[in-house]
């Protein structure tokens, strides 16, 4: 019964208007002929395209390859093989069966007079499309941190670097530790927080001295754009930094340790 339909569709004009070829593979087995390619060029959008020929153009090209026996004998191979490209009209579903994965050596084999190949590679490909997804997905839900945060990123070889490419240069820049992890629950936030203790401290440290060194710059520059002490106008205030003494008196300010906020207590950055 299946061997009938197959013969079917071979034999019927709806069915076999393509050729199980694309335009692509026939551009570069005319590269290598020793036909002139500009015989061609009236074909030349076919061949660019990563679709599938269809007999009346493949006939013409045909005729245009005598030059070349080699390559005429190749596309008529293609134009008078028996397989044929049928669109797929209906699915429908049958509740679940047994079945047999097969794999052959080229991974391409015939069931019920049909030439299939095995999927897996097709699903790796889908598999990698998420991954791409996922991480540009990351990227942009990254964009929204402020410039105080900071980022751990963890994960196993190979994929954070692979994300680094996806974040934008302002992101990326706040990468302050990259560590391998075994872990994707929970106790693998823990592993990233555990081993980049000392990347933490480490950036703290630079960007307490980089704040502290900023107020000292403007103090002594541009002494209208800072303060310092108690006693100045809370509405005008884009920052605090205050030592480890006074973190008391401000909850919000920032602590930092450095030798000019240490011996002036509060430091304060204006708005305007």
């Amino acid at each position: 019964m299946h061997r009938k339909k197959v013969l079917f569709c071979i034999s019927s004009k709806l069915n076999t208007r393509k050729v199980c070829i694309k335009g692509s593979v026939i551009y570069e087995w005319i590269k290598k002929s020793k036909i002139p390619f500009k015989r061609f060029w009236r074909y030349s959008s076919l061949f660019h395209r990563d679709k599938n020929v269809s007999k009346t153009r493949l006939k013409q090209l045909i005729k245009i390859s005598k030059g070349d026996k080699q390559l005429q004998e190749k596309l008529k191979k293609i134009y008078s093989t028996p397989l044929s490209l049928t669109k797929i009209t209906k699915i429908e579903e049958k509740g679940i069966e047994p079945v047999i994965d097969i794999e052959t050596k080229n991974h391409n084999f015939i069931a019920n007079g049909i030439l299939v190949h095995n999927s897996a590679h097709r699903f790796q490909q889908n598999r990698e499309n998420l991954l791409v997804w996922w991480m540009k997905e990351i990227a942009d839900n990254l964009r929204v941190l402020s410039e105080n945060n900071r980022i751990l990123l963890g994960g196993c070889a190979g994929t954070k670097s692979r994300l680094r490419k996806y974040l934008s240069r302002n992101v990326d820049k706040r990468v302050i530790s990259e560590v391998d992890v075994g872990y994707t629950d929970e106790a693998g936030i823990w592993e990233i927080i555990d081993k980049s203790k000392d990347d933490v401290m480490n950036s703290t440290l630079i960007e307490e001295k980089a704040l502290g060194d900023e107020f000292a710059k403007l103090l002594s520059k541009n002494p209208e754009m800072v303060d310092y002490g108690e006693k100045f106008d809370r509405s005008n205030v884009r920052m605090i930094l205050v030592s480890e003494k006074n973190k008391n008196k401000f909850p919000d300010a920032k602590v930092v340790r450095h030798t000019v906020v240490d011996a002036l207590g509060i430091c304060v950055f204006k708005r305007y």
